[in-house]
């Protein structure tokens, strides 16, 4: 969302840049006037240009524990190099003048522009954090000193909207009580059961790695398998003239290690990707949904939507949308239908489900009933591509390194659906081609899947 933001501020700052130029300007740059398309294709340009700056410096990582002043700062480099790089291609490429007062004036006023746009959407999201909105479950391992002062950090600062769950330790006597009001929940030989009774998003060790080293191991191991980040205070690190690549908690230094795609570049884009395909789509297929509800609601009693809650990444739960494809009895009577249950494993599907009514049937044919999904991957809840959200009831039974899978969003197609969905019968073959699609994730896969979606939809086979 925030690069979509940026795209459009860009682009409007560049015409204002341009019509105050023309103003002030004794000499005119006649440059919509010679050439438009050129012009259009200069704009989209300079706005690609900015927004690689931008990622680069890092503005579109997570500024949950930044300031201000350090936001600032990104934004101004990233104005300086913006000027460097455009004067480097232009002297490359010298076919095309820009007058340098106009690209002065468009270098700063886009670093204003820009940051008084952070600065509003870091105001707002750092004020409905101290609401108790959009916060990020934190568990804190350790029983020394450390332990307290992070989280005394993390409680002083709610901007950050981080919310701590509570301690894992390794005391055995420290069970049970509570530290500055937070519960201390385990000892670190019990940390596998708090990880799955626990929507983690992030765990912080502040213990060093010369204590408790086969302990932390078996944290760091169990944080892999979940697929869940895990962040190391580092403050046992003292170095005179090397240079440490850590992150910052307010003064607290720490090293990150996660074991999902991490690129947040990469991330960004697939986002845009999701945002951008699924608003088209929407606004595209509203005939076929205006058609579909229809015949959902003169063929059979109840709504025409389908919601169900279902288990996203890290163990978050959201409400997926679909059409109704069932009668409207479909949850109650499953049960009496259990032992016709075609899949291994957790997961319940039958492919001649009796349930299905016929509007249903076609509708699950082409995958239509599916497509109110696109909702949850505009609302970012879920991905074009990724693994299939699954119900809770599902969840509870995974074996512990089937949790991974959690670790990413879910999403609309993944290689199960494209590989046959029908006929992979083996819950633990489909629980291994999601953590495949995790580990080897790049944007070239993503477009693969989505290519190989399109003809297995069309042909009828389902595959959504």
């Amino acid at each position: 969302m925030s690069m979509g933001v940026d795209a459009i501020f860009l682009v409007a700052n560049f015409l204002l840049s341009f019509y105050i130029y023309q103003l002030i300007s004794p000499v005119r740059w006649f440059f919509f006037y010679n050439n438009f398309y050129g012009a259009i294709g200069f704009i989209i340009g300079c706005t690609m240009l900015w927004m690689i700056v931008f990622s680069y410096n890092g503005i579109y990582e997570s500024q949950r524990a930044k300031t201000f002043l350090t936001l600032f700062g990104r934004v101004a480099l990233s104005a300086v190099e913006f000027v460097v790089v455009m004067a480097a291609l232009l002297f490359l490429f010298n076919g095309y003048t820009i007058p340098s007062m106009f690209l002065g004036l468009y270098a700063l006023t886009t670093m204003f522009c820009v940051f008084s746009v952070k600065f509003v959407i870091f105001s707002t999201l750092k004020y409905y954090r101290k609401k108790g909105r959009n916060l990020k479950s934190v568990i804190i391992v350790g029983n020394n000193g450390k332990a307290s002062e992070v989280c005394r950090t993390i409680l002083k600062n709610e901007q950050w909207g981080l919310k701590i769950m509570g301690f894992v330790t390794f005391d055995p006597k420290e069970v049970g009580i509570k530290k500055l009001g937070i519960p201390v929940l385990a000892h670190a030989d019990h940390f596998d059961q708090i990880m799955s009774a626990y929507p983690v998003d992030k765990v912080i060790v502040t213990t060093t790695p010369t204590e408790y080293w086969h302990e932390l191991k078996n944290v760091v191991a169990i944080c892999e398998t979940y697929g869940v980040p895990m962040s190391l205070v580092a403050d046992f690190i003292k170095t005179k003239i090397a240079k440490t690549e850590v992150d910052m908690m307010g003064d607290i230094p720490i090293i990150n290690f996660t074991s999902t795609p991490n690129n947040f570049t990469k991330l960004m884009v697939k986002r845009c990707i999701d945002f951008s395909v699924s608003l088209a789509s929407l606004i595209v297929l509203c005939p076929l949904f205006l058609v579909s509800a229809l015949l959902i609601k003169v063929t059979s009693e109840g709504p025409v939507f389908f919601r169900q809650e279902r288990v996203g990444v890290n163990g978050k739960k959201f409400n997926i949308f679909k059409f109704r494809s069932m009668q409207n009895d479909a949850e109650q009577t499953r049960e009496q239908l259990l032992h016709l249950n075609e899949m291994s494993g957790p997961v319940f599907k039958i492919t001649e489900d009796p349930r299905i009514t016929k509007v249903g049937k076609f509708l699950r044919k082409f995958s239509i009933d599916e497509l109110p999904q696109l909702i949850n991957v505009l609302m970012g809840e879920m991905s074009l591509v990724g693994p299939r959200p699954p119900i809770e009831n599902e969840v509870v039974k995974y074996e512990p390194w089937q949790r991974r899978r959690l670790s990413v969003k879910p999403g609309l197609t993944c290689i199960w659906q494209v590989s046959g969905r029908n006929k992979v019968k083996n819950f633990e073959e489909w629980m291994e081609m999601d953590l495949d699609y995790i580990d080897n994730w790049s944007l070239g896969l993503d477009m693969k899947l989505i290519a190989k979606t399109i003809p297995v939809v069309f042909g009828g086979k389902g595959a959504m």
